[in-house]
């Protein structure tokens, strides 16, 4: 929790309070380290000394343009400078970066070209803090800080503003701009309807044109959390619509979303049983947004879940971070072959090979195989002769709002068991 330890802060705090917003510039130099290597511990002391007195000359000269403006040097060569816009301000938070940052940045350059044999060049990390009821004007200035902190160290994005404005309506009106399509998941043993894989669509949007864009970007903002749980929500209450009997519910379900205390205080169990569905009837599907960085934690959180009911299948094997060592750590229900090594697979003794051998590998271990992104009727061939268990993609059936028709052909080509390569 951010703690107030100067007048200026308490003052934030009151214009906040007061309904005023406030603007946070979290400012870093690229490359800091390097610097030190090269010039020295005493030469950077100067280096940031000279910085943060140009911050604070920059702030004075700007002082009728806001009620309040000050800066907090946060150790290392991290800054944060705090705005209070009033009517004088010839800024937009969007114009910050461009006008007053790079302003900054050259006068700082002109300050320390006179021995500094380079220039400087500052990340900045921009965001607007506003009140919102039930949220303690404190909290919610920690949580700028945190988010401006983790835009700096981001890649520049140029639409940051209107990203971070659809995040907003998103997050305020699910309802309005959040959807779930299924995509059904066929047994392949007998033709039938093993279960369906709930995919997050959004109804409008300008900023991100695919969907699996928003996760990366509500990640880089520390809001990764509250996006997954408004998708999942809308999943398990649209698909009670769509599920019949005995049928599964895929879930995606990022690895850090899985070790979060809140998710596991049982809302999602509460809001399954809700809607007439039952842990069992859900495999929470892992997807390769991140990186599993402790394996021990994880694995006792899955097998909390297990404890429960829940069924684990593993996402995207053969490409990304699905891992062998994710395999053998987590002993998943199901493998989910990434579509990369499904396309095509007919004509690729490489791909050929993989499949066969992950198909093999996941008989020893006690799993099954779900093939994705199988788009022809030749790569549907292939698997079944494969001996995969379930298959996934577009030649079976496109994802729907309602409960979407399997493609007719597709029994004709399970039935009866297909002979050919790789056929046992």
């Amino acid at each position: 929790m951010l703690k107030v330890i100067d007048p200026d802060q308490a003052e934030l705090l009151r214009h906040l309070n007061e309904g005023h917003p406030v603007w946070l510039i979290y400012l870093d130099i690229y490359k800091f380290h390097e610097l030190e290597f090269r010039y020295g511990l005493k030469a950077c002391k100067q280096v940031l000394l000279e910085i943060e007195l140009e911050i604070n000359h920059a702030l004075r000269q700007n002082s009728e343009s806001f009620l309040l403006s000050c800066c907090e040097f946060r150790g290392g060569d991290d800054f944060v400078v705090y705005l209070v816009p009033n009517a004088k301000t010839i800024w937009s938070l969007q114009t910050l970066a461009s006008d007053w940052v790079k302003g900054l940045e050259k006068r700082i350059n002109t300050r320390l070209n006179t021995w500094l044999e380079e220039a400087i060049r500052l990340n900045s990390g921009l965001v607007q803090c506003m009140s919102e009821p039930g949220r303690s004007s404190q909290y919610l200035l920690y949580a700028a800080v945190k988010e401006a902190f983790l835009i700096s160290k981001a890649e520049p994005d140029p639409q940051y503003f209107s990203r971070r404005e659809e995040i907003n309506r998103l997050i305020l009106h699910p309802e309005q701009y959040l959807r779930s399509a299924f995509q059904p998941i066929l047994r392949l043993k007998d033709a039938s309807i093993f279960g369906y894989e709930a995919l997050a669509r959004l109804t409008e949007t300008t900023c991100f044109p695919y969907v699996g864009e928003i996760f990366p970007f509500a990640e880089k903002i520390g809001l990764l959390y509250p996006i997954e749980t408004l998708c999942r929500r809308t999943a398990i209450t649209s698909a009670e619509a769509v599920l019949k009997q005995d049928e599964a519910l895929f879930l995606n379900i990022d690895p850090q979303v899985l070790i979060d205390p809140d998710f596991s205080s049982g809302q999602t169990r509460k809001l399954l049983l809700e809607h007439g569905l039952k842990p069992s009837d859900v495999v929470l599907e892992i997807t390769e947004r991140s990186a599993i960085k402790d394996f021990g934690v994880f694995r006792h959180a899955l097998n909390h879940y297990r404890r429960q009911g829940y069924r684990i299948a593993l996402d995207d094997v053969g490409a990304g971070y699905s891992s062998l060592q994710s395999i053998a750590e987590l002993h998943p229900d199901v493998l989910k072959i990434d579509r990369s090594l499904i396309g095509g697979i007919n004509t690729d003794p490489i791909k050929l090979a993989l499949l066969e051998t992950f198909v093999n590998f996941s008989q020893r271990i006690g799993c099954q195989t779900l093939a994705e992104g199988v788009e022809t009727e030749l790569e549907l061939q292939t698997v079944v002769n494969l001996g995969v268990d379930f298959v996934q993609g577009y030649f079976i059936a496109k994802p729907s709002f309602a409960r979407p028709m399997v493609n007719t052909q597709v029994f004709n080509l399970i039935k009866p068991p297909l002979v050919g390569i790789g056929a046992r």
